[in-house]
């Protein structure tokens, strides 16, 4: 029956949503802003990490190494030193000769070198190996001269350090070996090429394109990380002028940015696969995945990072800045993850698709269907789930038993590569003096003021 003319038309609920018209997360729309403006997207990444670069490369770093150990009786002692003003207080470099003719025959070479470096920039005091007999080996051939600096080795600039090896080892000859070491030399020498980390780069890339099968896919997830590490690295050497961040902390941010980096990527374009592989549109696949991957990838590095910044609460001066850097490092890397990585699958979405399209049509024609090896592994895990739990458990505990020898400890100049001039110092101290001789112990004594005749 018509309703008259004139009257309110009947209400009719809408239909319901349809899956496609959901309402997308912030995460997801996150994403979506990332696809329409991918070029801004990328052009801005590549501004932000070129003008941290130019600008951590034009400021320089301060890099400061703080062993401070509050409460213990080392620091205490450290201190004490300190307070009475003595040059002890500072840290010492070992310049060491060896002549297998004995070292009393270079007297006339040697000698005037340790007062030539007393004069130096950073040198408190300086003890010749011809001034005290416990300086010279048993047999003759090996002595050694004590450099005193006037600080602690990371107060102390490593050019002034540079400038004491330079001038020990220029009045090396034949038959005179001279090499220099002690923690100040060790910081001073030139180091090496981050080959761990150009090592883990190549191995991250070639397993991503076996398991990828295209280097274009294979190659987002590192790209994504190299921006993040990049960027991380510039930020820290700026904060380093404000903060005490130690000068080994870059390479530990390069290995823990290119792992958690490679992880969060490979994490979010894993889904993004899936999605293509169920017939979804690139866009809206890079949305889904940023809806469900993204999120967890957010909550993820908002643990890791409050965690990392428990570490402040120690009180330790070191470990405050590894943990400022690395959160900072984290914060990059998931930041490239959920803004760069979906303004990358917009610009290469199609691309990728076709190949991953292509894959599962060979695989379909094989009879194999994505992931089948892992879905019947999991299977037989749980057919057999006891014996499986036993074979885990004693794997482990095999690749756990030499922690059972392990000793913990801070590196010293024997773990350096056998061509430096630290190692070979350490080296042969310890052959003319024995093997404790490179590691001392300082006893200080604090007592009361001698008597004397006027004070009882």
């Amino acid at each position: 029956m018509s309703s008259p003319r004139g009257s309110a038309a009947p209400f009719v609920p809408p239909p319901p949503d349809r899956p496609d018209q959901a309402r997308v997360s912030r995460f997801g729309a996150l994403a979506g802003w990332a696809q329409r403006h991918r070029w801004a997207t990328i052009v801005l990444w590549v501004a932000v990490l070129a003008a941290i670069t130019l600008g951590s490369t034009a400021a320089g770093s301060a890099y400061k190494n703080d062993f401070t150990l509050p409460g213990t009786d080392s620091q205490a002692a450290t201190d004490l030193f300190k307070k009475h003003g003595s040059d002890q207080a500072g840290d010492s470099v070992e310049i060491v000769f060896k002549d297998p003719q004995g070292i009393a025959g270079r007297e006339d070479t040697v000698a005037p070198m340790p007062a030539q470096v007393k004069g130096m920039a950073g040198v408190a005091d300086v003890r010749s190996p011809f001034a005290d007999a416990s300086a010279v080996s048993k047999d003759g051939t090996i002595a050694y001269a004590s450099v005193t600096l006037d600080g602690k080795t990371e107060d102390v600039p490593r050019e002034d350090v540079a400038k004491i090896i330079h001038t020990a080892q220029d009045i090396e000859t034949e038959g005179l070996q001279v090499e220099v070491g002690g923690e100040a030399a060790r910081n001073a020498e030139d180091k090496e090429a981050p080959t761990a980390e150009l090592a883990g780069i190549v191995a991250a890339l070639v397993i991503l394109v076996l398991l990828f099968g295209s280097l274009l896919a294979a190659s987002l997830p590192l790209i994504t990380a190299l921006f993040a590490v990049g960027s991380a690295i510039g930020l820290i050497a700026l904060a380093s002028h404000l903060f005490t961040v130690a000068d080994f902390t870059p390479p530990i941010l390069m290995l823990v940015g290119l792992g958690v980096g490679v992880d969060y990527a490979l994490l979010i374009f894993y889904r993004y696969r899936q999605e293509l592989l169920a017939g979804v549109q690139p866009a809206k696949a890079a949305r889904k995945a940023l809806d469900s991957a993204g999120r967890t990838v957010f909550f993820a590095g908002c643990t890791v990072i409050v965690a990392l910044l428990g570490l402040v609460a120690l009180g330790l001066g070191s470990l405050q800045g590894i943990a400022l850097a690395v959160a900072v490092t984290v914060l990059v890397t998931m930041a490239a993850s959920l803004v760069l990585l979906p303004a990358l699958l917009g610009l290469f979405g199609g691309r990728i698709q076709r190949h991953v399209l292509k894959q599962a049509t060979k695989a379909t024609a094989r009879g194999k269907t994505e992931g089948s090896r892992w879905r019947a592994m999991a299977l037989a895990v749980q057919r057999r789930p006891v014996p499986t739990l036993l074979v885990g458990v004693i794997a482990l505990l095999a690749l756990s038993a030499p922690a059972l020898s392990m000793r913990l400890g801070f590196a010293d100049s024997g773990n350096d590569p056998e061509a430096t001039t630290s190692r070979q110092a350490y080296d042969l101290l310890a052959e003319g003096f024995g093997p404790g001789f490179n590691g001392p112990l300082i006893v200080l004594v604090k007592g009361n003021a001698p008597r004397t005749p006027d004070r009882p």
